[in-house]
């Protein structure tokens, strides 16, 4: 379902993408995969990426805003 609702919201070309923990629930060959797809996206389209995983953000993003205690 989370790969469906994915390749929805590409399909559709957004100017904004909101990825709310998106390895969450995938298998380690998709995350690769999505990695790739983030970065391709990334020249055309603000990604925003919500995660509990310093990890998956800094390996997705180029910019970083931390929330502590919110």
């Amino acid at each position: 379902l989370q790969r469906a609702l994915l390749g929805r919201a590409i399909i559709s070309k957004p100017s904004v993408l909101v990825l709310d923990e998106p390895l969450s629930y995938i298998d380690k060959q998709f995350e690769a995969h999505l990695y790739q797809i983030v970065e391709t996206l990334a020249a055309t389209t603000t990604i925003i990426l919500v995660s509990h995983e310093m990890s998956v953000i800094s390996g997705m993003a180029n910019r970083h805003i931390i929330v502590a205690g919110g």
